[in-house]
């Protein structure tokens, strides 16, 4: 018998696969809240229920495995930002998530000949909960996700240990969230960050259901594991929780119609590199838009961006191009507002930024006013789902910012 594994000795890296049964050929280090990212098989038996000649059980097998969904959260760390939110809001172009490896390492802690760590392949992020409150100090921010694993199989003592390399910054924090929330449509539209509101919650789900069952004495690890999954039509829960500084929060349950709301979040980090323009950036096109900088050092093509006016906005692009020296170019995506670099600012632009936009949910409820602090609030609770004719019910943007470049 080996030694004990510590408290502290696990490690683990997340990687994306090609298709269910593959390994993931690149691993990223991550660390997740202790304890948070619990992944473990479930099983399930079949009994039969027979006249056997005697009382009791006499036949029990396995019915299915993997079918149960596990935790998977971590904080948002900008070196693996940009796959988490690939894994839970992009779908490929048969509506299935991408697969990918989980490794829980304990390496040589037991010693001898003992197994170094488990690691499991086909996992697939079924849905998230993001939370921002915003208070008198930076949090963390959570990306508190739940999935569905394939197949468990064993990291023996002939594998290699890796050599950790974890994010060099803190994730993502409350401090860095830029919040536009428009409460109804047909009154305001977007614009700057609202520092009226105090928290937001989403919580999304693809909706995913497992299907299929099959024998496998070759494989063991996929023996009765389940074989595909299908995603459902897509739904975000969102409660937003603002300062009462407007009758139309407390009146919006009195109209005659569903009043629709809309919201953005932008993720920025401090460690970004940041870089000023007097251009313009103009919404209503995802056409090729040029951002004339005095310095490119830092930025890289496909970095995600911020881009704040000092009073007018801010909004979230992807770098498709770059002139050395010159110029940023950004392109794939309605900005959804107008920023005009050369009044009232220059903008600012930061690399290492994620966003999430939802353009359309349909308000559900309302709280009574409350206290919080020396203010009263009430909370907005609204729902997204697909429309009719649409693809997705958010748009998503973020990418991996590599240790190396810090």
């Amino acid at each position: 018998m080996g030694n004990n594994v510590k408290m502290q000795d696990m490690g683990y890296q997340i990687g994306a696969q090609t298709n269910r049964t593959s390994v993931a050929g690149t691993l990223i280090d991550f660390a997740p809240e202790a304890d948070q990212f619990a992944i473990v098989g479930a099983t399930e038996k079949i009994t039969l229920n027979t006249d056997h000649y005697d009382a009791g059980v006499k036949y029990t097998d396995l019915a299915s495995r993997n079918f149960g969904e596990v935790p998977l959260r971590t904080p948002l760390w900008p070196n693996i930002a940009g796959l988490l939110f690939n894994a839970v809001f992009a779908r490929n172009s048969d509506g299935t998530l991408d697969y990918h490896t989980v490794r829980r390492w304990w390496r040589s802690a037991i010693g001898g000949t003992e197994d170094k760590g488990e690691e499991f392949r086909g996992v697939i992020f079924n849905s998230v909960s993001l939370s921002i409150s915003r208070s008198q100090s930076n949090a963390a921010i959570s990306f508190d996700a739940a999935g569905f694993f394939n197949a468990k199989r064993r990291l023996t003592d002939a594998e290699t240990n890796p050599t950790p390399d974890l994010s060099k910054p803190f994730a993502y924090g409350t401090a860095g969230v830029l919040i536009d929330f428009v409460h109804d449509e047909d009154v305001d539209s977007y614009g700057a960050d609202d520092q009226q509101v105090q928290s937001v919650s989403l919580a999304f789900s693809n909706n995913c259901t497992l299907d299929g069952v099959q024998d496998n004495i070759a494989d063991p690890p996929l023996h009765r594991s389940w074989l595909t999954h299908i995603t459902g039509n897509p739904t975000i829960e969102v409660n937003v929780t603002v300062r009462l500084n407007d009758d139309g929060y407390v009146r919006i349950d009195e109209f005659t119609e569903v009043p629709k709301g809309k919201l953005r979040i932008a993720f920025t980090h401090p460690r970004a590199t940041t870089i000023t323009s007097t251009s313009t950036i103009s919404s209503g096109t995802t056409s090729t838009q040029t951002l004339n900088v005095s310095s490119t050092t830092g930025f890289s093509v496909g970095d995600i961006v911020c881009i704040t006016h000092p009073t007018t906005g801010f909004t979230i692009a992807k770098i498709t191009a770059i002139s050395a020296g010159v110029s940023l170019t950004v392109s794939g995506y309605d900005t959804r507002v107008t920023l005009d670099g050369s009044t009232g600012g220059p903008l600012t632009i930061r690399n290492m930024s994620c966003g999430i936009t939802i353009d359309s949910m349909d308000f559900e409820s309302r709280s009574a006013p409350q206290r919080a602090g020396a203010f009263q609030v009430i909370n907005l609770r609204y729902m997204a789902t697909l429309k009719a004719g649409a693809t997705f019910p958010l748009e998503a943007l973020a990418y991996d910012h590599d240790n190396s470049r810090l």
